[in-house]
């Protein structure tokens, strides 16, 4: 029988920057409670993974919020809708 070979087991800190490494990359611009309802997270889980990732993410703060961008998120016309 074929199977898949076992996966090595994360860290939580290596699952964290993923889940926030592919969040970020597609939902870009966004902000911190967008990333939490999105992921389930609790609130410290989140910037954790925010943290975890900062040298991928640009932060600009607009409107007393904070919005990160992926360095590989593509803007497209329907990024705003």
């Amino acid at each position: 029988e074929e199977s898949v070979p076992p996966m090595p087991e994360l860290t939580k800190d290596e699952s964290l920057a993923r889940l926030a490494r592919s969040y970020f990359r597609s939902h870009a611009p966004a902000v911190l409670q967008d990333f939490v309802w999105w992921s389930g997270l609790p609130i410290t889980d989140a910037r954790q993974a925010i943290y975890l990732i900062d040298s991928e993410l640009t932060a600009e703060e607009w409107n007393g919020q904070t919005w990160y961008i992926h360095e590989d998120w593509q803007f497209t016309s329907s990024s705003f809708l």
